[in-house]
């Protein structure tokens, strides 16, 4: 009888070993013959754009000086993206590399602001419009299933955040674990998650918190349609904001929802529509929404923002506004008018 029992262990135990995964590593290209572009000095990285783009001696000594401090990698698809424009000068590709990163310098303080609103507002309202049960008090109302839209989400959605708070050593989860037997309430955990993580959480939401929280934010009923989409477009941009990453002819894969009396006044040529709300135009859009109702010293540095911004495209001769999905008289448009 012990003999089965122990072999009846023994079985169980080995089905609850997992199959071992493949280890995985960067291949070797040498090992398994695969082309990779290979390395070029600064003189060679020049040779080459200047295949795509005239230089003239004063533009190589300007050349020469950018890529000693700035990636070529990185640059290249400047050139790529340009070296067709009529006309176009390598000082043309450079302002405009120059010009995405202050776009990200200057989006960097909006996007901020609109995350930190919404945790705090998100794990506010989550306190105030939860009911605690007998099985969770309302300052953990994020365990709960009940509060998402879709079963599989939720399970996702809340092992992520159990394996993001025993992995995270931040101070605020170290207390939680030795002062708090474990334990974390929405706010805290909201304050160290990422931004694409709070975005999950907002679109998983089911309908009824998701309202709440957007009225008590917003108060404008169009915008419980808008802002799920309007959140995924502010993601994209916080993601390119962190990584420095290409705003010039960079399109979202989520088109963000235009409110229906917004189209013929941002949008005249309707046909560009689908188009112009991929582009930062409409990355725009959706943040001049937002800051509509922040503090008018916010508005203020936002419509001081698209005032520098005019200014600095207009200096570039080659720049293509199309890219950016500007239409005409585009400031106008986003200006936020201050009460």
């Amino acid at each position: 009888m012990k003999t089965s029992n122990r072999k009846y262990k023994v079985k169980t135990v080995n089905h609850r070993i997992p199959p071992k995964k493949a280890l995985c590593v960067i291949n070797n290209s040498k090992v398994i013959n695969q082309e990779l572009k290979p390395y070029l000095s600064e003189q060679e990285m020049i040779k080459k754009i200047s295949k795509d783009i005239f230089l003239t001696n004063s533009d190589t000594i300007l050349l020469e000086k950018f890529l000693k401090k700035n990636s070529y990698f990185r640059f290249s698809i400047y050139v790529k993206l340009m070296k067709n424009i009529d006309k176009v000068t390598i000082l043309d590709v450079i302002e405009t590399y120059k010009l995405d990163s202050f776009i990200r310098n200057q989006l960097h303080y909006f996007v901020n602001q609109i995350e930190i609103f919404w945790k705090k507002s998100l794990s506010d309202n989550m306190c105030v419009s939860y009911e605690e049960t007998s099985i969770f008090p309302k300052n953990q109302c994020y365990l709960d299933k009940n509060i998402y839209s879709d079963l599989k989400w939720a399970e996702d959605i809340i092992g992520h955040f159990n394996s993001f708070f025993y992995s995270n050593q931040s101070p605020t989860f170290k207390h939680h674990h030795i002062k708090k037997n474990h334990c974390l309430p929405i706010w805290a955990l909201f304050e160290e998650i990422t931004f694409g993580s709070l975005t999950t959480f907002i679109n998983q939401l089911n309908t009824e918190y998701y309202n709440n929280w957007v009225m008590s934010c917003y108060d404008n009923p169009k915008y419980k349609k808008a802002i799920r989409s309007w959140a995924n477009v502010i993601r994209a941009y916080r993601n390119k904001i962190a990584h420095h990453s290409r705003i010039y002819a960079f399109k979202v894969t989520d088109a963000p929802t235009i409110i229906k009396n917004d189209s013929k006044s941002y949008f005249p040529e309707n046909n560009l529509k689908e188009t112009q709300k991929l582009y930062l135009y409409g990355g725009l859009y959706v943040i001049k929404h937002l800051l509509i109702y922040e503090d008018s010293m916010t508005q203020t540095l936002w419509n001081k923002f698209l005032i520098d911004l005019e200014k600095k495209i207009d200096k570039i001769p080659s720049l293509e506004k199309s890219n950016y999905g500007f239409p005409e008289n585009w400031r106008n448009k986003l200006k936020i008018m201050i009460v």
